[in-house]
This record gives C-alpha cells, structure tokens and sequence, in this order.
C-alpha cells in the first residue's frame, strides 16, 4: 500500500494523483484524526498510469481520428488496438500518439496498453467511438448540349465516406422530357440514350448505401445547331480558399448574340453561377469542383463546355494573441487567448491547448477552445503550446509561450480545536499552499508561557499536547512548502478560568504575527509590551480586557460584558460583535499621528447605531434585541467605523491636534444613515444616507444613496440614482446612477449619467462624459458642462453653461453665458452670450443679451439690447426693443422696437417691430414689418408686410404689402405689391403687380406692370371704381401716365378718381392730360348701380403718338385707319357684365397688348381695388 505523506485531505479538497510523482498498487491516505464531518467511505481516488486522451463520443465515418495518450513517469512500451462490432479492426500503432479512420458506422473500441519496461507491469486504457453513417454524395458528368439523334452519355462518381458501404450501393437512373420518361441504356454507373427532338432532358441518378441515398440531376439541352465553347483558365487543381478565374468563348457567326450561363458544383452540389463572358469562384473546401458554361444564341443554337477542378485542403493556422505576464506567482491562474484561421471557409476548426511543467513528460494541463486558463501548482517554467486541426486532417500548430511561476510562501493560520481545556491543547494548522504541488510540512514547539523548556513538538497539520492545569501556553508554529518557503506564528492560549495574559514581545525574528486566545472567564490580554508585531487578540466568552501593543492590532470576537479593549499605538481594528456583549469599553492609548483604528461591527446580527465623535469614556447605546440592550464606550482617536450588513445609522467623529486624516465610516451592506465630521469619509454599498462635514468623502454604492456634505467635502455617488447636497468647497460625482445634486458656495458637481445638479456661487457643474440626460442648477458665477446627454441647465448671474453635445436645454441669468454643440434650448439673461452648437437649438434671450446660433436650425428669442445671430442653419429668431437679428441660413426672426432684422444667404421669414430694420438676404425671404420699420427684401424672391409706416423695398422676386404711409419699392425683377392710404408703390424695372388702396401712388416703372388703383366717391349710390392695368415695357415708352375718368353715362354725378401711379386727383372730364381714359359701356347708362366694377383684362391697348396710349371700350372703339372691329358679346346688367375685347391693329395680336374687362360687385376680383 502506497502513502502519500503530508497531505491530510479536510472535507471538500481536491488533488491530483499526478503531481505526487511515481506510485503502483493500492493507494490510502493516512493521518485523518480529528477532522469533524470526515467520511473515508466516501473519498475515491482513480489511480491511472496511461489514459487515452482525444477521444471523442461519436464520429462520421471516413473521419480521421487523432488520439493521443497520457502516462505516468518511466519508461513504457504503448502499444494501440482497434476493435470494430467486436471484430479486430486496421492495423496495431505504437507509440504516444495513434490516428484511424472508421470506414463505416459502428461501435469502435480503442485500446491502448503501456508495458514497463523494467518491471514489466502492464497497464491499459479503453475508449468506445460511436461511429455514425454519411449519405453517398452523387456527381453526373454529361454534355450540357447535344443535338437530335446524337447519342449523349451521362457517367457518375460516387463519394461515401464510409468506404465499405460502397460494395452495398445502388444506383437508379430516370431520363425525362416535360415529364414524360425516355429510353436509356442503364451500365450501372452511367446511362446512354439518343434524343430524338429538340428540347430538355432532365436526368438523375439516386445512390443508396445500406442506411441512407443521395441524388443529383443534369440538364441536357437539345438544339438544331451545336456551337462550339471552350472554357479556359481551369487549373486541373487547386487549394481551398484560391480564387480561380474562368473565361469562356464561342464560335459562331458575328450576328448571333450569345447569353452566357457558369454553373459550379462542388461534390455535386451547386456551389456558385454566373451569367457574363468570365467567372471567378472561390472554393471554400477540399473536394471536386465541376465548372461548365453553357452558351445560347438568339438563332436557337447552344454549345456548352466543362473543366473538373480538385480542390486540396490547406492547413489551419493559430496563433496566441495574448500571453501572460512573464512571470507569475504559485497558484495564480493564467489565461491565454488564440487567433486561429483556415483558408477553408466550411471548415470545422477543433483547438487543443497543452501545458507541460519543465523536467516532466506528463501534460500538465490541456483544454480547448480559443480561450484557455490554468494554474500553475508549484513554481518552475511551464511550456504552453497550441494546435488546430480542421475536419479535414490538417494540423496547424502556435509558436509555444514560456510561462514562468514563482513560489509564494505558506500562511500559517490556526484554529482551536475541539477537546482544547484546561489540560490539553488542539491547534489545526492551515489545508495547504498556494502551489497545491508543494509539499508542505508542518513544525510545532509548545512551551509553557514565561517559561523557555519545550513540552511538546509535532510535525502534522493538526497539533494536541498535554499541559499542566492552569498554565497558559506558548506555542510556535512554522509551515514551510517544497520549495523552501516558510511562515511562522506564535500562539498564547489561556485557560478556561479567569487569566491574565501577559503577551511577551517575541525574541525569534521569524516571527510574523501573535495570537492570543483568553478561551472563557474574566480575561485580561496585555500586549502592551509587543513592540515587533501585531497582535489579534480573541478574548472569548466572559467579561475581558484586551490591551493592544505598538503595532497594528486587532480585538475580535467580544463575548460578555464589561469588557475593555484598548488598542496601544498602531491601526488597531476592533471586531465587535454587540449582540453578544452588554457593554464594551474601548481604549486606544496611542498617540502616533498617523494611525488608523478601526471598530469593526460587521459581526453583529441587527442594525446598530455607533457615534465616533462622542466624548470619551460616555457609553452609547448600540442597538438593542433579545439579549437586552448593548453598550459601547469608547475613549481615544478612532478613524475607522464598519458597519454591520444591516439598516445602521453612523456618525463619523471630527479631526483632533494629532490626527491629520480624520474619520472613515462605511456603512456596509444595510440601507444605512452615515452623518460625517470634519473631515470625515463616508461610503456605503446598500440603500444609504449620508450626512457630511467640513473635509468629509461621502461615497454612494450600489443602491439610490442620499448624501449631504459641509464645507470642502467630496461626495461620490454609487451605482444607482443618488442625491447629494455638497456646501461650499464641496467636490459631488454622482457617478453612475441617475442622480440629483445640489451644490453650494463653491461646489464642483459631476456625474456620468442622468443626474440632476444644483450649483451655487463660484460652482462647476461638469456632467462628465456619459451620453445620460442631467438637470443642472447653477448659481452666481457658476459653471455649468452638460455631459454628451440631452441636459437642462440653469444658470444664475455670471454663470456659464455649456449644454455638452447632447439635445440640451439652458436657462440663463444676469450675466450668463450659454452654449451647447448639439441640439440645445438656451435662455439667457442681462448680458448674457448664447451660442448654439452644431445642432438645432432654441436660445432665449434677456436685456443686452447675445444669441449665436450654430450651423444647424436654431430659434433664438432676444430680448432688448439683445443681439441675435442665427448663424448658418435654418433659423428663427425673436428680437425685442431694440435687437439685432441676423443669420447666414435659412431663417425666421422676429424684432421688435429699434430691432434691426438681418437675413443670410438662404431663404428667411423676418417679422420686424416699431422702428425696426427688416432686411432679407439673396433668398426667397418673407418679411413683415412694423410701425416705422424699414423692410428690405435684398436679392431673393421676397415676401414683405408693412405697418404704419413703414418702408418696403427689394431686388428681386418680391411680393410687398403695404400700411399707411407705407413706402413700397420693389426690386429689378418682377414683384407683387400691396399698398394701403397713403402708400407709395414703386414698381421698379421688373415686371410688377401694384394693387392700390385710396390715395395711392402706383409707379409700374420700366417693367411690364399690372397696376390696380382704388377710386373713392362721396356717395354710395353710384360708387363706381376702376382700375387701368397698363403695358409699362413697351419699347419707346419711358413712363406712361394714366388716368381714371368717371363714365359719361352718368350726368350730374361727381366722380373722384386718381392716376393709378401719379396719384393725381381727378374731376369729372372727358380725358386727363394723359390722354387715357376708360369709360363704361351704354348699357349701363339708364341704370342705378351700387358697387364696385374694377376693369379686368378685356380691351387692348395700343400705342398712340409718341407718348401716350389710349384705352377703348368695347362698344364705342375707335378704328383708326388699317384696324377692324370684333364682334361684341353682351349680357343683361344686373346679372353681372362680361365683354369680350375688340382686337386692335391690322389682323394681329399686338406684343405688347394688355386687356380690360368689366365686373360687377359680387364677381370674383383679381386683387384688392
């Protein structure tokens, strides 16, 4: 029977046979005493000294299988066998490796035998391989093309990966045309037959092997005429993954026009096609690829030509992407991760990894996949090497990676045992090393405590000795690995009565750490002498006193009451458990400037309530539960309070004279309350509320936190949404919740998701760099940053705001200044500078304000004395009294008084205010002006409304509306105008259109003008109103007058009228000075008219002299000499007049003619009269 020495298994361990070198015959494990829960009967080892590796479940026949074998250390003769259904199969291999290939399905059994060579031992190992079966794949090789009577031969290859299924295949033919079957010649593996007539033939074979089929089809086109087509650039092979370029041609006559057809197969089924004179393919895997191209003419006439191409595979290729550091510690995992690629696109690609320890043979570790973890058991050099295989037998191996590990130390970790009194003693030493290789052992010496004589040694994981009643012991325990690698501890252990514990300081330098253990009873542990190390001191159940040494020291596991911990200099830790204890009293006598004591409650089972800055010696109610209610008292400086896992409420305490790094509170895993002192830190990782002071760190966790921070505290939000309160000097991250924050006098605010911020004077609101949606308060002289998230700034006097590349919205005071990149609403105070971003914004303006717009489409909103710049994007601006408005896109601005509206380069609508300057860009514009507003349409097809008054003007395409004393000019091109009393329309060089209100003053200018004037009459009774559109563009003419005469068929009655463009008045007169005149037809002579008849296009004008014109009615034309007279249609007055005009002049339409025509009121009109 074979032992391994040193190595006691606990409940739960694991190890590998492996790494304890050479063994043979039954194997046991000994030295198992004491260990509570441990059953032998259920601790199984496997003892293997060669294994089969590789191996896999199932396999497709005709797939080649690589095993490879594993064994103990020595020298062996491998010997490998096959069985296939129980029958001896291929040949025997020998050595470490072993490859076969199934050549049908069936259970297959490997067998591999390792004999040693001295001892001549033999020792064996089995795998069982379901082999399943692969369906034949059906190739048809034929004329694409043939003609009648022509005999055509279709011939087969058959592939089936389980090659002894071939002797079993069966092959059926059919020959069909439109469905009907043709006679055939059936050998076997191929057909023959003679088509009759022109037409299709379809043929197809389907093979069977004992378990499955395949089939393949072919198409034999039949036609009168056959021509011949070579297909050229086929290789007789190839590798997979290497394009092969085909091109094919035809002889025939230059008249016909040929339609070229490539098909691919790959195994017989179709891979790729292509439809011009050259094809290229890629093949994706080893195997046969048949090309044929198929040619028809428009005459009928066909040809059709194939190449075979073998197709090899390549070998996979792998490389290790990311390899470990070049050095590494005993017991650290390592991972490594792979590239791996094949040429073969349809290849399956399997990967094996291999690690093998420096001076062994045997693999260390092995694993697949393109990721790969180990660790490493003792230190050494350890060779990683990896390979790829496809499912085609090519290998493909990485450059290896050198991995070196090196040894890390034992710990030496006790526990009391069970059985431990007042006369005997049970330590258990720790389960093993960080390299699970090493061997480790173990050295006990046990002496009586002040007393230097050795009562008791020992070398196993678990130490008992005997003492004498009443004598408390010192014991050194060492552990040291294989490697030479050792950790050594000193333990004290009282009794159960009442001791007192004096700790020596210890004299052996080996010596990292005391323990000492009071066991039950009034205990009192005196470490104050320990000057080399730290000491932990469990003073187990009753009321104790625990005194700490120099160094950093640690009171656990408080039992009973009454009982005092003091700490001595150093970073003591105190681990409470409150609910075991009525009240503890704490005493940290250090006076180190630089040290960190801690109060641990994290073993308490309810919520407590700890106060850190509660003056010295006042006890403090914990918490209270079924045990009654608990007390702490502390007295000194403590930095450090951990909570319990429960709902706590914490008080930091505030810096002292000797204490420069104030207190640190955590919360722990309960919905806590932590309030901070100055300064203080304060962090949680559930549900918690912090409350900090001047200098304090409150720190949120996973959970939505409340924190309140004093003067120059930091406060860090958790995960979830958090709300912090910061004061002055106060640094608040809401990190990544989405979080609220409210800042002071100064206060720095952050956070990288959608949080909520409230500054104050001299804060900076910094959103970060996440794209989350934040709300930011700020006050005078703050800073306000949205992150890249659409953000809501607010900011106060002096502030600036910078909305971030999200879609933003920011609200300014007096001075502010905004801006933003991305689509933002700005509002802005006194002073205050508004300058969009890249994207669309909104900008509201304040008195003095200046609003810049980005490229995008903005809306700007100005206030007085605002200055408003839509810059490049299609923009809409609002000004009040008075404001600048102006943009270089597509724009709408709104001014008001004083307000001077200025328009870019594209189109724009601009509405001005009293006194304010309208002026449109090169665009298509629409501008609407005010009282005293001056409307400028510049060189784009404008649109222009006026007040009163107001002045219009343009250069282009405009159409102008006019109020009371409006002045209307229009531009060179062709405008539309709109005159109100008083106005004055301008017509200018275009063509225009000039609609006319009393006392208007229409000028057509140079252009071809339509003007349309308004005549006023005192009495309502014949009110009769006409207006005269004039040519003002034929040539020759400079300026036409025109005037408007009342109707000779109304004696008696006064008629009032005016130039259309002059604005002169008129009386009742047969002619003006003009010599125009337009009169009414007798129709209307005898009859009492009410309304409005303004004249429409009807009559012609004609030139007349030099300089005038003259307009002709109707019925009373007069022909001058070379002219004719049109018919006249008439309708009954009443149901409203319609005239046809006479065409003037000898037989033709004259160029520059223009029309009137009668309506009565009620009518559609043309314009305004």
């Amino acid at each position: 029977m074979s032992t391994i020495s040193g190595f006691v298994p606990q409940p739960s361990d694991s190890f590998d046979v492996l790494s304890f070198g050479s063994r043979s015959g039954d194997f046991a494990i000994q030295n198992v005493p004491a260990i509570t829960g441990y059953d032998s009967d259920r601790l199984t080892v496997f003892w293997t000294r060669a294994a089969i590796l590789g191996a896999p479940a199932t396999s497709p026949e005709g797939k080649r299988i690589e095993l490879k074998s594993r064994v103990m250390p020595g020298s062996f003769n491998l010997v490998w066998s096959v069985t296939k259904d129980g029958g001896p199969f291929g040949s025997p291999g020998t050595g470490a490796t072993f490859s076969f290939t199934p050549d049908d399905d069936g259970s297959y059994v490997v067998t591999l035998t390792a004999t040693d060579i001295g001892s001549g031992s033999t020792f064996t190992d089995t795998r069982t391989i379901a082999v399943t079966n692969v369906a034949p794949k059906v190739i048809l090789n034929g004329p694409a093309v043939s003609t009648p009577g022509t005999g055509v031969t279709v011939t087969s290859t058959v592939i089936d990966p389980g090659s002894a299924d071939a002797a079993s295949h069966i092959y059926t033919w059919s020959v069909t045309r439109g469905g009907s079957p043709c006679p055939f010649t059936d050998n076997g593996t191929s057909i023959q037959f003679t088509p009759s007539v022109v037409g299709s033939y379809s043929v197809s074979l389907s093979v069977a092997d004992d378990q499955a089929s395949g089939s393949q089809g072919l198409t034999v086109s039949v036609v009168t005429v056959q021509v011949p087509v070579t297909i050229s650039g086929a290789p007789a092979s190839s590798s997979e993954g290497t394009g092969i370029g085909l091109a094919g041609t035809v002889s025939g006559p230059g008249s016909v026009t040929y339609t070229f057809a490539w098909n691919v197969t790959k195994d017989g089924v179709a891979f790729a096609q292509g439809s011009e004179t050259t094809f290229n393919f890629t093949p994706d895997d080893d195997g046969t690829y048949v090309a044929t191209l198929l040619v028809t003419g428009d005459d009928g006439s066909a040809g059709s030509d194939s190449k075979t191409i073998a197709v090899t595979n390549v070998a996979p290729t792998a490389t290790i992407q990311r390899a470990p550091a070049t050095s590494v510690a005993g017991g650290t995992s390592v991972t490594l991760t792979s590239s791996v690629s094949d040429r073969g696109a349809a290849d399956t690609l399997s990967v094996e990894w291999i690690v093998t320890r420096a001076g062994s043979s045997v693999p260390f570790h092995t694993g697949t996949g393109l990721a790969f973890t180990f660790t490493p058991n003792r230190a050494g050099s350890y060779t990683v090497t990896l390979a790829v295989s496809d499912d085609d037998g090519g290998t493909g191996t990485a450059t290896p990676v050198t991995v070196s590990v090196t040894n890390v130390a034992p710990t030496a970790a006790i526990l009391i045992g069970a059985g431990t009194g007042a006369t005997q003693v049970t330590l258990i030493g720790p389960g093993g090393d960080p390299g699970s290789g090493d061997a480790v052992t173990y050295s006990w010496i046990a002496r009586k405590l002040g007393n230097p004589a050795v009562i008791a040694t020992g070398n196993q994981r678990i130490f008992t000795f005997s003492r004498n009643s009443g004598d408390n012991s010192l014991v050194t325990f060492t552990v040291s690995d294989g490697s030479g690698a050792s950790d050594t501890i000193q333990i004290v252990v009282g009794t159960p009565g009442d001791d007192t514990i004096v700790v020596p300081n210890p004299t052996n330098t080996a010596v990292r750490q005391i323990l000492a253990f009071g066991l039950a009873g009034r205990d009192r542990i005196d470490a104050g002498a320990v000057t080399a190390v730290p000491v932990v001191m469990d003073g187990g159940p009753g009321d104790d006193s625990l005194i700490g040494g120099s160094r950093d020291d640690v009171c656990i596991l408080c039992f009973g009451n009454d009982i005092v911990l003091e700490g001595g200099r150093g970073n003591d830790q105190y681990n409470l458990a409150a609910n075991n204890s009525q009240l503890v009293v704490i005493t940290d006598a250090g006076t180190g400037t630089n040290e960190i004591n801690t109060i641990n409650f994290s073993n308490t089972s309810f919520g407590i309530t700890f106060n850190l800055g509660l003056a010295n010696g006042t006890p403090q109610t914990v918490g209270v539960d079924s045990g009654g209610t608990h007390q702490v008292s502390i007295t000194g400086k403590f930095q450090k309070l951990m909570g319990t896992s429960f709902a706590d409420t914490l008080f930091a305490a505030p810096p002292t004279s000797n204490n420069l790094k104030g207190s640190t509170v955590l919360g722990g895993a309960g919905a806590d309350t932590l309030y901070g002192a100055v300064p203080s830190s304060l962090t949680r990782s559930n549900l918690d509320t912090l409350f900090g002071a001047v200098a304090a760190r409150l720190a949120g966790g996973s959970d939505p936190d409340t924190l309140f921070g004093t003067v120059a505290t930091q406060l860090v939000g958790g995960d979830d949404s958090d709300t912090l309160y910061g004061t002055p000097l106060s640094l608040l991250n809401a990190d990544s919740g989405d979080d609220t924050l409210f800042g002071a006098v100064p206060v720095t605010l952050g956070g990288p998701t959608i949080d909520t911020l409230f500054g104050a004077v001299l804060a900076t609101l910094q959103k970060n760099r996440s794209i989350a949606s934040d709300t930011l308060f700020g006050a005078v002289a703050a800073r306000l940053d949205g992150g890249p998230g659409e953000d809501t700034l607010f900011g106060a006097p002096l502030a600036q705001l910078t909305g971030g590349e999200g879609a933003d919205t920011l609200f300014g005071a007096i001075p502010v200044s905004l801006g933003g990149p991305t689509i933002d609403t700005l509002f802005g105070g006194v002073r205050t500078l508004l300058a969009s971003g890249r994207s669309a914004d909104s900008l509201f303006g304040a008195v003095a304000a200046r609003l810049s717009g980005g490229p995008d489409a903005d809306t700007l909103y100005g206030a007085p004395l605002a200055m408003l710049n839509g810059d490049s994007g299609a923009d809409t601006l609002f000004g009040a009294i008075p404001v600048s408005l102006g943009g270089t896109d597509i724009n709408t601005l709104f001014g008001a008084v004083s307000s001077f509206l200025a328009k870019g380069q594209t189109a724009a609508t601009l509405f001005g205010a009293v006194a304010a300057r309208v002026h449109g860009g090169p665009d298509a514009d629409t501008l609407y002006g005010a009282p005293l507003a001056q409307l400028h349409g510049d060189d784009g097809a404008d649109t222009l409304f006026g007040a009163i008054p107001v002045s219009l003007g343009g250069t282009d395409l405009d159409t102008l509306f006019g109020a009371v004393t409006t002045f209307l000019a229009s531009g060179k091109k062709p405008d539309v105008l709109f005159g109100a009393v008083a106005s004055q329309l301008n017509g200018d060089a275009g063509a225009d259109t000039l609609y006319g209100a009393p006392q208007t003053v229409l000028n057509g200018d140079a252009g071809v003008d339509t003007l349309f004037g308004a005549v006023p009459t005192a009495q309502r009774r014949r009110r009769s109103r006409y207006a005269v559109r004039c040519s003002s563009d034929v040539p020759g003419w400079s300026r036409p007058r025109h005037a408007v005469h009342r109707d000779r068929g109304s004696p008696g009655t006064r008629h009032q009228g005016r130039c259309a463009l002059r604005g002169r008045s008129h009386t009742s007169e047969r002619r003006c000075r003009c010599r125009h005149a337009v009169r009414r037809t007798s129709g209307f002579a005898s009859r009492r008219l009410r309304g409005r008849y303004p004249v429409r296009p009807a009559t012609d004008l004609r030139r007349q002299g030099s300089s005038r014109c003259v307009v002709f009615r109707p019925h009373d034309a007069r022909r001058r000499p070379g002219q004719r007279q049109l018919p006249v249609r008439r309708r009954q007055a009443g149901t409203g007049v319609a005239e046809r005009s006479r065409r003037l002049g000898h037989g033709h339409q004259p160029r520059h003619a223009r029309f009137l025509q009668l309506r009565r009121t009620g009518e559609p009109r043309l314009g305004p009269d």
